[in-house]
């Protein structure tokens, strides 16, 4: 569990299934910068909120969804293992935790290989396919599935805890951090304390959360609304809670006291990967061979076979075509980053992160507030989890299904995927663990946008780098800090951004 700390009692694993996907190449992908767009006024209006009778957490998400965008102009290129032009495999592998025998949980682990070395056999023939032990399989995410008792049936069901990415710095680049809510938060305390001459407080080390080596970061970091609102509840309740023991101008407790609940998962808490840890006599494991998998799980035989064969809807297409950001990328010297992009941008994060959140690896349908409310509508014709369990038990499916719909219908998804404009989004959606394809026809404008999501957290813009996270990091502590001092300003930023107002 990614809770290591959920019971007590004795934990084993067995691995239920390995499937591995042979890729062609890409090109070279990139990986887009976060950036503040915060407009005028946005103080007066978190202070609205903080200070009103409302359901904070859900109000922030709604009003702070367009303070944030990814901008392909400021990224640069993400690095792979053995760059974007060798061959991979990506994998999908799914191990059960037991607590006394008893499955209590599985973990679904995607990532990708450093190589695609076949030793034996032919992929295309039908063969027994064999290969190189030696290949290198790197974590890259890992989903989580509970499976709980029902206090009054007695019946087992699923519950998905999500997702995260496993963020690991595999090819050694110097010059990037991190900027989870966190890794925000620690920069801002760091900062305070250089600032502030007269403390004798330590700064507080940053080389284990700066570190790109074996972190985790929720899939909810990449939407920019809700890493605002989570910075924003979290400095409200630390002001809250620490107004009767430090001066009011008094930030850097303030900032320790926001860490405390900020902070991510090791991935020393993800049980899976500490089992496999014990068994290798390894510390932390973000990446093994195929022969140390093997020593782990003997009995385990991989699927291997080719994503076309794998799934028919990635054979229609040309991965080479489009990248993270949705951009064209058929050899174009410069990259467009217009208005509908950064919005496109935006709905990809978004939608990743709810369908992973509830399980989903295909969708196909509509998407509208063209309606005589303004309320979202949906319809779906195609609508495919990743848990079996779900697929196969209607009454759980449509459990799992009115909760993701609820989700989908939520004011935070009418102001990103709307931005206050009357819209109807036709969108096909299809994960299948290999490749995310996201086909969206905006008011007629269509966009297909496919990542490779092998190793889609290597392409996270949450890994940034030095400088520009550095700006980040300061136009984010104006928000902080107005929070933490409960003062209302006209303009927080010279970044002013003209979307909703909430």
């Amino acid at each position: 569990m990614m809770n290591a700390n959920r019971n007590t009692a004795p934990q084993t694993m067995r691995a239920k299934d390995l499937v591995i996907l042979k890729h062609s190449t890409y090109h070279p992908q990139i990986r887009p910068a976060l950036e503040a767009k915060l407009r005028a006024g946005t103080l007066e209006d978190i202070n609205e909120v903080l200070s009103g009778n409302v359901a904070i957490k859900k109000t922030l998400n709604e009003g702070l969804s367009n303070t944030m965008d990814m901008n392909i102009s400021n990224g640069s290129v993400s690095d792979v293992v053995n760059g974007w032009n060798e061959v991979k495999c990506s994998f999908i592998l799914v191990v059960e935790i037991l607590v006394d025998g008893v499955v209590s949980s599985e973990e679904i682990y995607q990532g990708y290989t450093d190589k695609a070395d076949f030793t034996a056999g032919s992929l295309t023939a039908g063969s027994t396919v064999r290969m190189n032990p030696d290949t290198v399989m790197y974590m890259n995410r890992v989903m989580e599935i509970v499976y709980k008792k029902d206090a009054a049936t007695g019946a087992i069901r699923p519950e998905f805890h999500g997702a995260r990415d496993i963020v690991v710095n595999n090819t050694n680049t110097v010059g990037c951090s991190l900027v989870r809510p966190s890794d925000l938060v620690l920069g801002m305390h760091n900062d305070a304390m250089a600032e502030d001459s007269n403390n004798s407080l330590t700064v507080l080390s940053n080389a284990s959360e700066h570190s790109l080596r074996g972190k985790t970061s929720r899939t909810s970091n990449l939407i920019g609304g809700r890493m605002v609102g989570s910075l924003v509840q979290q400095a409200n309740t630390s002001k809250v809670s620490t107004d009767i023991f430090f001066d009011s101008d008094n930030h850097i407790s303030r900032y320790e006291n926001m860490l405390s609940e900020l902070t991510e998962i090791s991935v020393g808490n993800i049980t899976g990967l500490k089992l496999i840890g014990d068994y290798l006599n390894r510390v932390s494991v973000t990446s093994l061979t195929l022969g140390e998998l093997n020593r782990v799980f003997p009995s385990l035989a991989p699927v291997i076979s080719t994503v076309e064969s794998y799934n028919d809807v990635i054979s229609q297409g040309n991965n080479k075509t489009f990248n993270f950001a949705g951009i064209s990328d058929k050899g174009d010297s410069t990259l467009v980053d217009n208005q509908l992009t950064r919005g496109q941008k935006r709905i990809t994060a978004y939608l990743f992160d709810v369908m992973m959140s509830y399980g989903y690896v295909q969708f196909s349908g509509t998407i509208t507030n063209k309606t005589i409310d303004g309320s979202i509508y949906i319809n779906h014709s195609l609508l495919n989890n990743i848990s079996e369990t779900v697929n196969r038990n209607p009454v759980l499916g449509r459990q799992v299904m009115n909760v993701f719909y609820e989700k989908l219908r939520d004011g935070e998804t009418k102001a990103i995927l709307s931005g206050g404009v009357a819209q109807e989004i036709e969108l096909v959606f299809d994960l299948s663990m290999v490749d995310s394809i996201m086909s969206i026809n905006i008011n007629g404008n269509c966009t297909t946008i496919r990542i490779p999501t092998l190793c889609d957290s290597v392409m996270s813009p949450i890994i940034m780098d030095n400088n520009k996270s550095d700006i980040l990091k300061s136009n984010l502590r104006g928000i902080v800090d107005g929070v933490l001092d409960s003062v209302e300003s006209a303009t927080i930023s010279n970044t002013v951004h003209t979307g909703i107002n909430w």
